[in-house]
């Protein structure tokens, strides 16, 4: 009797380790040993993931990430990291190319096909602040000020870390660019200083993300 209980918990034991094992398989096939989730790209200071296909509201079309950086103040505090998107098209003008050479390739293109910056914050941040940093480009005033407006009311308080916003630029010469926030559109405006203002201000010279400017290029 005591054999055949001792028998019967060794076999219980086995069977407990058997499914522990292939439990603990069956995960780490679904989980990349990196730990990032597969089909994104993380900044690595920040960590913040950016799916590498993303489906924005300006053409309702799949875009592909182009490169991410982060959006630093003073150097040093992590405000948000942005993801920079681009059509399958911009990709090809991108053969060969990454860092500032891809940033300039895709200035050079503006209006060629449609694009997109995601920006996910890595801590709070107050809508007025965050519209009044975007209004910073070489714009008319009044045009300036629609868009602080629209922002902060789009917006409406401020932007919670982990939430996430984007800049959109249509394709074309008609210069829209539409904002969103949380998922939800906030509205557009039709402007060709503001519209290539705001693509300089992630590309160009003075980039606010200069990480972001040296890790534009295909994803490899």
């Amino acid at each position: 009797m005591a054999m055949a209980n001792s028998f019967k918990g060794f076999a219980v034991a086995v069977l407990v380790a058997a499914l522990a094992y292939f439990s603990s398989f069956h995960l780490s096939e679904n989980i990349p040993s990196s730990g990032v989730a597969e089909g994104t790209k993380s900044d690595p200071n920040t960590r913040i993931p950016f799916p590498t296909d993303h489906k924005f509201a300006i053409d309702k079309k799949t875009m592909k990430l182009l490169g991410v950086g982060t959006r630093k103040k003073a150097g040093i505090v992590n405000v948000y990291s942005v993801g920079f998107y681009s059509s399958k098209a911009a990709l090809k003008k991108l053969e060969g190319l990454s860092g500032i050479d891809g940033c300039n390739s895709v200035l050079r293109s503006k209006s060629s096909s449609s694009k997109a910056v995601m920006l996910t914050f890595a801590m709070g941040v107050g809508a007025e602040k965050i519209a009044e940093a975007l209004a910073d480009v070489n714009a008319p005033d009044d045009v300036k000020l629609n868009f602080v407006k629209m922002l902060v009311t789009g917006i409406g308080g401020k932007m919670l870390k982990g939430e996430s916003m984007t800049i959109e630029w249509k394709a074309g010469t008609s210069y829209i660019v539409l904002l969103t926030a949380r998922g939800k559109i906030i509205g557009e405006i039709k402007n060709e200083l503001l519209y290539n203002g705001l693509l300089e201000t992630y590309l160009g010279g003075n980039s606010v993300s200069p990480s972001l400017r040296q890790d534009i290029g295909i994803l490899k």
